[in-house]
This record gives structure tokens, sequence and C-alpha cells, in this order.
């Protein structure tokens, strides 16, 4: 894709943040949605940044589906 080598760090640690703002919605319920929202977001970025470089579908379509459960995720705690 042509970012940095720092990038994937940061993209890592982007993650772990959401992850566990996801596991604090055991504790917490309203954390859920929160989290679900900043992962929905870091994989609507990977999808667009995958559409940008025109990678195969075969190479976008993890980011697609954590985007759809996320999404889903998101929809059955706001309720």
């Amino acid at each position: 894709m042509g970012l940095p080598s720092w990038f994937r760090v940061v993209t890592g640690l982007v993650q772990l943040v959401g992850a566990a703002i996801l596991i604090m919605g055991y504790w917490v319920a309203e954390a859920v949605a929160w989290g679900g929202i900043w992962l929905g977001l870091v994989m609507l970025v990977a999808c667009l940044a995958h559409v940008r470089v025109k990678d195969s579908f075969g190479k976008t379509s993890p980011a697609l589906v954590f985007t759809a459960l996320i999404t889903i995720l998101v929809v059955t705690n706001a309720a």
C-alpha cells in the first residue's frame, strides 16, 4: 500500500484499544457500542484503503466481513 512500516504498529494499537473497550463492555454495557463504533471506523477505513489501491476482493473481504459483524454488534447492543 505504500504506507510506512510504523503504521502497522499504530493500527495494531488502535485495534487493541478497541478490543479493550469491547472487553470493558462486560462490566459497562455502553462500552460495547463505543468499542464497536471505534472498530467499525477502523474497518471502514481499511475497506476504503483496499479499494483505493485496487486490491482484489479476496484481500478486501476480511475487512468487509469484520465491518458487517461490528455493525451487527453495535445495532443489537443499541436496542
